[in-house]
Parts: C-alpha cells; sequence; structure tokens
C-alpha cells in the first residue's frame, strides 16, 4: 500500500505502508525537501524499571533547502510514563537520540536560525561552562605561509599573500579533545566523546571558516538544584496526573 497526496504546492509521498511502519517517505514543500527511509513504531507495557510506553524510530533522513543540508543516519524518540515520579530522567516526557547527524551550511551569510543557537549555546558552555570531566585535550596553532628568509635570521621573512597579486595565506587553530562532558549554567550537559574543531582566518583579508566535528556527542538535562525546581520531587501522585493530562509546561518540560 502507498500514498500520494500534493495540496497547494505541498507533495507527501509514502511508498509503503505497513503495520505501526511507513517506508519510503519524500516530503517538498517550495524550498524545502525531506526524505526518511523507515519510520516505525513500537509499543511497550511501562514498568517501574523502564516507564517507556513508545518508541519511535527514524533511519535515512535528510532535509535541504536554500541554506543548507541536513542528515541524520537514525533518530529514536522514547516516549516515556511519568518519568520523574520513577526517578528516570530529569523531567521530559520525551528523550531523543541521533546518530550520524550532519549538517552543512552554504553561506556563512545566511545561517539558519536553530543552527545559529546551537552554535551559541555549544560556544557559551565551552567558554562559560563547568568541565566535569576531561580525559585529553591537545591544541595546535598553525602559522601557514611563513616562509625562512634568504639572508638568515638578518633578512626580512618572506609573509606570502601580502602582496598584491599573491595567494592568501591564513592562521589555523586546532582543537582536539576526548570524553569531555561540559555543563552550563541551564543544567544542560554537553558529552563529547571526541570532538576536533579547527578555525581557519585569512591574514589579509576577512575571509575564515570553521569545522567541527563530533563523535558519541549527548545532550542531557540534569535534575536542577534551583529551590522552584525542587517541585518535581515534592509534588503528589495527583499533580502528576493532571500534569499529564494538561501538560503543564511547568511539570513535563
Amino acid at each position: 500500500m502507498s500514498l500520494f497526496l500534493a495540496i497547494f504546492g505541498y507533495i507527501l509521498r509514502i511508498h509503503r505502508i505497513s503495520w505501526l511502519a511507513l517506508h519510503g517517505i519524500s516530503f517538498s514543500s517550495p524550498g524545502l525537501s525531506t526524505t526518511v527511509r523507515t519510520l516505525s513504531l513500537r509499543l511497550h507495557i511501562p514498568r517501574p524499571s523502564n516507564p517507556r510506553w513508545a518508541t519511535i524510530s527514524l533511519s535515512g533522513i535528510t532535509s535541504r533547502d536554500s541554506d543548507c543540508t541536513v542528515s541524520l543516519a537514525n533518530a529514536t524518540l522514547s516516549l516515556w510514563l511519568f518519568p520523574v515520579l520513577f526517578g528516570f530522567t530529569a523531567g521530559p516526557w520525551v528523550t531523543t537520540s541521533l546518530d550520524g547527524f550532519s549538517a552543512r551550511v552554504f553561506s556563512s551569510k545566511h545561517i539558519p536560525r536553530w543552527v545559529d543557537l546551537l552554535r551559541g549555546n555549544i560556544i557559551y558552555t565551552i567558554l562559560d561552562g563547568d568541565t566535569i570531566r576531561l580525559h585529553n585535550l591537545k591544541t595546535k596553532i598553525f602559522f601557514s605561509g611563513l616562509t625562512g628568509s634568504e639572508e638568515g635570521y638578518d633578512g626580512e621573512v618572506e609573509k606570502p599573500g601580502v602582496r598584491p597579486g599573491e595567494e592568501h595565506d591564513e592562521i589555523r587553530v586546532r582543537l582536539a579533545a576526548s570524553q569531555w562532558h561540559i555543563m552550563n549554567i541551564r543544567h544542560r550537559m554537553y558529552n563529547f566523546g571526541e570532538l576536533e574543531m579547527e578555525l581557519r582566518r585569512s591574514w589579509v583579508d576577512g575571509r575564515g571558516s570553521f569545522v567541527m566535528i563530533s563523535e558519541g556527542g549527548r545532550w542531557v538535562k540534569l535534575a536542577a538544584h534551583r529551590e522552584e525546581d525542587y517541585v518535581y520531587l515534592r509534588a503528589s501522585f495527583f499533580l502528576y496526573v493532571v500534569s499529564f493530562l494538561t501538560f503543564d509546561p511547568n511539570l513535563t518540560i
């Protein structure tokens, strides 16, 4: 069984529909194209040791618009029943696991809003957060373009890229870290299994580039220690039932 819908320029195609699973999903709209290889749903019986009632799995996700291309190998969404009551999570009713995430921004002049927010959160956490754990950290600086002088130490050092018509050279700053766990003031923990970053900057003009590669990365919301957040611990069972029915953001986010 397949499905095809087209409404006002929005097109949805599903090549095959089976029990609790969709295969070959594609969605397109003006300026956006998204494909998903497989989407499946699994139902569970919640238990105190594992209060999960459903798992949504997606694989082979690719999304492209005029600003960037995003790809994801696998994504898993776990839906919990009263996670705080059973002491399983710090509050979220849904946890997400991403595998093989990659984003390519075509131009630094047109950065998507979500990429800008993600970059800002990570940079702020690295610069102003608390390092909980760090196994290894290495930094290197490359002054590319500097060459020796033909007249020895007394002569002028050649700097390719400074004179008109020469190739522009750049400075590179590289950082590599392993098992880096950082927490910011909002009780968000960023865990990097392996992290490599490189900043390239021309010393002639204003151009530059930044690349970050992360493996085994995780984002975790920790239990807060502020007085107002202890409502999770002091709330009664009736309060949790009300929050589940009304989705009160003060209790569920």
